[in-house]
């Protein structure tokens, strides 16, 4: 006896793709915003407030760059996203 799994991913219903790249690329407005949203949040002492002026600021409670926290903020799903998704009402 022999087991025979097939494993396809092909319809004809709807395209296919096998890789999907995203490449995403935040504007300095938001890069600020994140940047001032992080500050607030975490009410962060004795750091610049401009996001072009954090590149070197290690943030020693994270253990990591300023710039590094506000990347991870941006790429995923944060308390930042949060506050700017819109409101749905329901009908």
């Amino acid at each position: 006896m022999t087991d025979c799994y097939i494993s396809t991913n092909y319809r004809t219903d709807i395209p296919q793709v096998k890789f999907v790249f995203v490449d995403n690329e935040f504007s300095p407005e938001i890069k600020q915003s994140a940047w001032e949203f992080i500050r607030r949040y975490y009410a962060l002492p004795d750091v610049p407030d401009n996001y072009d002026d954090i590149h070197n600021t290690w943030l020693v409670n994270f253990q990591t760059y300023a710039a590094t926290l506000v990347y991870r903020e941006l790429a995923n799903e944060s308390a930042f996203w949060a506050q700017h998704k819109p409101s749905v009402l329901a009908a």
